[in-house]
């Protein structure tokens, strides 16, 4: 479950759906969120991480791309903190600066696979000897079924 995971309510806290074989970053790694459990359990604030296709001018480019970014926290979850604090905006449990959802449970969905959250390649592609999963689509189903 889903409140098994957070410690407080400034503090979000790493969970890894390793529960969805299908839920992959770029480079295979499991897809994550990051979870912080606010008092009322039952209302919840869901963030998608923004990071923006992979892209270049060729197919070619655009893979080539992905590849830089499956070594990064864009697209891999190996090198992630274990907690995070984000103290502003609509994830901050502060009252003054969070009036509307300050007490809510928050979930901050990495964004690690290149496609929009949007990708629903079943096969890697493989460059480099490197395999490339664009599985977007999957990580946000998985997010959802894991709330």
């Amino acid at each position: 479950g889903l409140l098994a995971y957070a410690r407080t309510a400034n503090e979000f806290t790493l969970v890894k759906l390793t529960d969805y074989p299908d839920a992959l970053c770029l480079d295979g790694s499991p897809a994550t969120v990051y979870l912080s459990e606010g008092a009322e359990k039952k209302r919840l604030v869901v963030h998608f991480q923004g990071g923006g296709w992979c892209q270049g001018n060729t197919v070619d480019l655009t893979i080539a791309q992905c590849l830089s970014r499956s070594k990064t926290n864009l697209g891999s979850s190996y090198r992630l903190s274990q907690t995070v604090s984000m103290p502003q905006g609509q994830l901050s449990s502060n009252p003054d600066s969070n009036p509307a959802f300050h007490n809510w449970t928050k979930i901050f969905i990495n964004y690690c696979t290149g496609t929009g959250h949007q990708g629903t390649r079943k096969d890697p592609v493989i460059t480099r000897g490197v395999r490339l999963y664009f599985r977007g689509h999957n990580v946000t189903l998985a997010v959802f079924d894991w709330l």
